[in-house]
């Protein structure tokens, strides 16, 4: 397994990630695409890589919002790309790499948001330590409901 950050060759990738994974939920994904690539707010975007048939496979992808004003860490994206990578610890990996990432920077709390529709997403947090804290309707899209979660690191 290969835990790196994003590369120039990620942005068919990238891409892909919002087109089917995020846009269905979301709606546009420019200006997160636009912060992935830049920085300016996701200072901190990460790609999982394994080595298939020879050949290194991007099946995750982390996003951290760091911001030293904030008395948490976000995880802003958390996407195993494809059902078939789904059940083999990868999004566990992911996790445990954002915390110590938390860690290290000093924060004591992670939060993430999630959309109600992603239940095996919530499912996955909850059972990782993460406690629903809230809801909200409408942060990211109007009428999408987001289930905020934290864990105490």
């Amino acid at each position: 397994m290969d835990f790196r950050g994003i590369a120039p060759d990620d942005a068919g990738f990238l891409e892909n990630i919002a087109s089917n994974i995020l846009r269905p939920i979301y709606g546009s994904q420019k200006k997160a695409m636009r912060e992935w690539w830049t920085g300016s707010g996701f200072k901190n975007t990460f790609i999982l890589e394994i080595k298939r048939g020879g050949i290194d496979e991007r099946v995750g992808f982390l996003s951290l919002k760091d911001n030293p004003k904030k008395s948490y860490l976000k995880i802003s994206t958390l996407v195993i790309v494809d059902t078939e990578y789904r059940g083999c610890g990868y999004g566990v990996y992911l996790l445990k790499k954002a915390e110590e990432f938390a860690t290290k920077k000093g924060y004591r709390k992670t939060i993430v948001t999630v959309s109600e529709e992603k239940k095996d997403t919530i499912k996955f947090f909850v059972r990782s330590g993460f406690v629903v804290i809230r809801e909200i309707l409408g942060k990211y899209r109007p009428g999408v409901k987001e289930v905020i979660l934290k864990k105490i690191l």
